[in-house]
């Protein structure tokens, strides 16, 4: 298996994961304040992935920040001129639970 999609199914168990936990990405859930709450998450994740939660952490952020570009810039094109193609990053269909989450600059 190349490193890239070895990578990208690394990715993919970490979202999985993650998304098993709304704590965490959910503004709107009860614990989204609860720091200690969402670090027994991460601790729990980083426990099912062997790695340790700062990289879990890290490697989330860097998910959660390309996912959310892309999507602005599936949102930027406006006129006739402008095309409504699809991103074409490969973790975008597995995010796409973040899509009913109200991000807090909302």
């Amino acid at each position: 298996m190349s490193r890239k999609r070895e990578l990208a199914s690394a990715d993919e168990i970490l979202i999985r994961t993650v998304e098993q936990y709304p704590c965490l990405y959910d503004h709107e859930h009860k614990d989204f304040k609860d720091f200690q709450i969402r670090e027994n998450c991460w601790n729990d994740i980083a426990s099912a992935l062997g790695k340790r939660p700062d990289e879990c952490k890290s490697r989330w952020k860097n998910i959660r920040d390309n996912f959310l570009k892309h999507k602005r810039k599936q949102k930027i094109g406006t006129g006739s001129a402008a095309s409504a193609k699809p991103p074409k990053w490969a973790l975008f269909e597995y995010l796409k639970f973040l899509d009913n989450v109200k991000s807090e600059r909302q």
